[in-house]
């Protein structure tokens, strides 16, 4: 059975969803106004301010949950990461040179990239510390076919 009367879709189109859901609030019920009188105070459209607000909200929720949290975890691991360096460690800066720290004081770290080549960073630009892959030869079948 095709519906007819199709006016309340008509309605809708060309609507937002956050549109429509600001919409929705208790203000919009069919019975009379909370006095009991169709014609009191209450008993119009006017929408609810929580109804309005919701869709802000939402999107402040929304937004602080992928932003801000990820954010403020990623700065506290680099804090920690500062804290725990010392002589000797293998890091990775942010632009990806690999070297031993071979001094470190308040702002600053010294790595040694090669032999006698020694490069000074901030701390902030240490992305990680560096652990070198394991030897992947022993694994690979060409390997193993090749010891027999």
């Amino acid at each position: 059975m095709i519906p007819t009367d199709l006016s309340p879709l008509h309605a809708l189109q060309g609507r937002s969803f956050v549109h429509l859901i600001a919409q929705v609030g208790p203000s919009q019920s069919s019975g009379p106004a909370p006095g009991g009188h169709p014609g009191a105070p209450g008993a119009g459209g006017a929408a609810s301010p929580l109804g309005s607000m919701l869709p802000l909200l939402l999107f402040g929720v929304i937004f602080y949950l992928m932003v801000f949290r990820p954010m403020s975890k990623q700065r506290k691991d680099q804090e920690e990461l500062n804290k725990s360096l010392r002589k000797g460690d293998r890091v990775v800066t942010r632009g990806g040179v690999i070297g031993t720290v071979t001094g470190i004081d308040d702002h600053e770290v010294v790595l040694e990239v090669a032999e006698k080549v020694r490069m000074k960073f901030t701390r902030a630009s240490v992305e990680q510390k560096y652990e070198r892959p394991a030897d992947k030869t022993a694994e690979t079948p060409t390997a193993t076919a090749e010891k027999k």
